[in-house]
């Protein structure tokens, strides 16, 4: 089924996070990141650095492990309610309310970046993987988790009274399809809101936002009951953020009169929001924001800017106005 009547899927993801909430914290972890792909997907993450962003957080499973590892860690999720579960959570890991395609985040602020299982699940999967290398310093790594494009192109079924599975692509692997499916364990049932994507749509997203790719991993469920061991389920990729190249040098001469112009090349400045939040809604994160570099320009900052750049032309007033006091003082005519 495609998700053309439940709009986008970000907001298909919000309107149903209790349910994902309640999926991924049931006592019994049906889930696949419990049953096999955790320890796998952390064995990735390099050690901890200055900040580890999760992008498409979700209730914070993933950040709250990797907090047990040492790492100081930010995740963004457009989903306010996900947000909040992950603050409320006993073992707390900071969240923001925030647009993949648009991070609330300053240029090069982060040396580690996550996305477990969310980029299939992001509108804008391009634009994303554009600002993850933004915020990302040269030579640091992105490692994420997507469904398989080969898996998330067909299906497994049985054909009559054999107990085998087989698996069938049911639409074309290189469409692009939005999607919905639906998982069960006893009581619980869970929806997922996904997009088809053939595998070179990620290759070539990261490659063309700035990213070497080091690993593909191609995993499988290897639950015997699930009879899925011939199939790639998931795949993790690393890849690393290639080093930005050198500005062009900011001086040069004018061979006609010898004189010295400046040329620059200043990135327009962005006015983002210290972060994003729903309209009407108040910001949840407790995190200590004031010490992230998140992509702020408060009036404090303006008026050091304004005093630094006049200050030869303010000290020179100041030196003309003594020399008239004092003569002033000083004068025969008083």
């Amino acid at each position: 089924m495609t998700t053309d009547q439940v709009g986008l899927l970000r907001e298909s993801w919000d309107a149903h996070a209790h349910e994902w909430i309640k999926w991924v914290r049931a006592p019994g972890r049906q889930d696949s990141y419990w049953r096999f792909h955790r320890e796998r997907f952390l064995s990735l993450v390099p050690d901890a650095g200055q900040l580890t962003v999760d992008i498409g957080c979700g209730e914070g499973r993933v950040g709250r492990d990797l907090q047990k590892l040492g790492h100081r860690v930010l995740g963004v999720d457009w989903s306010y309610t996900m947000c909040r579960a992950s603050e409320k959570h006993p073992e707390r890991s900071p969240a923001v309310v925030g647009d993949a395609a648009d991070l609330p985040l300053a240029d090069r602020s982060a040396d580690c970046a996550i996305a477990f299982m969310s980029l299939q699940d992001i509108d804008d999967m391009q634009r994303t993987v554009e600002e993850i290398s933004r915020i990302l310093e040269d030579d640091c790594p992105l490692i994420l988790a997507i469904v398989h494009p080969m898996y998330s192109g067909g299906r497994f079924f049985s054909l009559g009274e054999s107990t085998d599975n087989y698996f069938v692509l049911k639409r074309s692997y290189l469409k692009q399809e939005r999607l919905v499916s639906t998982d069960g364990d006893g009581s619980l049932t869970v929806t997922f809101f996904r997009e088809h994507r053939p595998l070179q749509a990620y290759t070539q997203a990261l490659i063309k936002a700035g990213f070497n790719i080091e690993q593909l991993i191609e995993l499988t469920d290897d639950d015997e009951a699930r009879d899925r061991d011939g199939i790639p389920v998931f795949l993790d990729i690393v890849a690393r953020r290639r080093p930005r190249e050198k500005p062009a040098d900011s001086m040069r001469i004018d061979s006609s009169n010898h004189s010295t112009a400046q040329t620059l090349s200043r990135r327009p400045y962005r006015n983002h929001r210290r972060y994003q939040t729903r309209p009407g809604r108040a910001q949840i994160t407790r995190a200590p924001l004031n010490s992230l570099p998140l992509h702020t320009d408060p009036p404090a900052a303006a008026v050091i800017r304004f005093a630094s750049r006049s200050w030869p032309y303010l000290s020179g007033l100041i030196v003309i106005a003594a020399a008239a006091a004092a003569f002033l003082v000083n004068s025969p005519l008083r």
